[in-house]
């Protein structure tokens, strides 16, 4: 049986890379969601495909009021 052993990989010193500084900077997010709704805007104006429309129209109609 083979079992695979994970282990972190050695940091380098001198970094600090304690919890206090773990993550991102505010400009390396800021630059990453920018990009992102770049990236997604177009898909976010696409219309919704009217299969899809048919399904939750199916599904709102399986509701039985309160």
């Amino acid at each position: 049986m083979n079992q695979t052993k994970h282990s972190r990989l050695p940091e380098a010193e001198g970094d600090d890379n304690g919890p206090e500084n773990a993550g991102l900077s505010s400009d390396s997010q800021a630059f990453i969601g920018l990009k992102l709704r770049e990236l997604y805007d177009d898909v976010v104006a696409e219309p919704i495909p009217e299969r899809f429309m048919q399904l939750l129209n199916q599904l709102g109609d399986n509701k039985k009021p309160e």
